[in-house]
C-alpha cells in the first residue's frame, strides 16, 4: 500500500484531510511585531496549544519567507534573504518539546536587531508536528500527516513610519484587467482594491469583486480581475481603487479599453 506524507499548514486545506487525520497545534498570535532600538533585545511570547486528543511531540525551527507578484508566500532557508531576521532570533525554551492533548506552552521569542539595522525585516518561525499522525485519504490510500504552524516575524526599527503604494501598470486582456502594485513605503501595507466598470455608451456601472492584497516593502503585487461572463461589447473605461488604511492616499488608476 503506498504511503504519503504530508504537511499541513494551519488555515490552509485542514478541511479537505480526512477527520481523523486533522490533528492540530495551534498558536496565538500569528504575528509578531518587534521595534525596538537596534542593539536592544525585545521578548514577544507565542502561546502554542494542542487541541487534539494524543500528546504532540513538535520542535521549532526558522525560515526566510517573501510574497511573489501573485501573492503566495515563498518560503527560504533561514538568513539566505536580504530582507531575513532569523540571525536575530531566539526561541525559549528549547528547540524540541511535546504538549499533552489539551495542553497551552508559552514560548519567548527574543529578538535584538543589529546596531545598523535601518529596515523592514521578516522571518517565519514555524512549530512543526514531528510524531506523525496515520490517515486514509477518500481513495483508501494511506497518508501521514504532520503539521505546521507558522509565525511571521516582523522587525520595524524606530522611526520607519512611511506607507505608500504605487500603481505601476494597469492593462486589459481579452477577458481580464491586470493591475500592477509596488509597496514604495518603509512598512508592511496591506488593503483592498476595487476595480470599477463604466460602459461609455450607455453609462452602465459593473462593480467587479474586491481583493485584499498584502506586501513588503520594495515588493511588486499584480492583481488580476476576470471581466464577467457576457459582459456587453464595447468601450469601456475601467477605474482601480488602491485603499491600504483611513490615514493614507487612496490611489487611483483609469484605462480605457474595448471590449469586442
Amino acid at each position: 500500500m503506498r504511503t504519503i506524507s504530508v504537511i499541513v499548514f494551519i488555515g490552509m486545506m485542514l478541511a479537505r484531510l480526512p477527520a481523523q487525520a486533522q490533528s492540530g497545534l495551534a498558536a496565538t498570535p500569528m504575528k509578531l511585531f518587534f521595534d525596538a532600538p537596534p542593539g536592544s533585545p525585545q521578548t514577544l511570547s507565542v502561546a502554542l496549544s494542542n487541541p487534539s486528543p494524543r500528546v504532540m511531540e513538535a520542535g521549532i525551527s526558522l525560515a526566510d519567507w517573501r510574497r511573489d507578484s501573485s501573492g503566495h508566500i515563498v518560503y527560504y532557508p533561514p538568513g539566505s534573504q536580504s530582507n531575513s531576521c532569523a540571525a536575530w532570533l531566539k526561541v525559549l525554551p528549547g528547540e524540541r518539546f511535546s504538549l499533552r492533548p489539551g495542553e497551552t506552552k508559552q514560548f519567548s521569542v527574543i529578538l535584538q536587531a543589529p546596531a545598523r539595522a535601518d529596515s523592514l525585516k521578516n522571518s517565519m518561525l514555524f512549530f512543526t508536528q514531528l510524531n506523525t499522525d496515520s490517515a486514509k485519504d477518500e481513495r483508501g490510500m494511506h497518508i501521514l500527516v504532520a503539521v505546521r504552524v507558522g509565525v511571521q516575524v516582523i522587525y520595524t526599527p524606530p522611526g520607519q513610519h512611511k506607507k505608500d503604494i504605487d500603481i505601476l501598470a494597469f492593462s486589459d486582456s481579452r477577458d481580464s484587467l491586470r493591475v500592477t502594485l509596488q509597496n514604495t513605503g518603509q512598512l508592511e501595507a496591506n488593503g483592498k482594491a476595487a476595480c470599477e466598470l463604466l460602459h461609455l455608451a450607455s453609462g452602465k456601472k459593473n462593480k467587479l469583486k474586491e481583493t485584499d492584497f498584502y506586501t513588503l516593502p520594495g515588493a511588486r503585487r499584480v492583481l488580476q480581475w476576470a471581466l464577467p461572463p457576457g459582459l456587453e461589447k464595447g468601450k469601456y473605461t475601467a477605474t482601480v481603487m488602491v485603499d491600504i488604511g483611513p490615514e493614507q492616499e487612496l490611489k487611483i488608476g483609469e484605462l480605457e479599453f474595448s471590449h469586442d
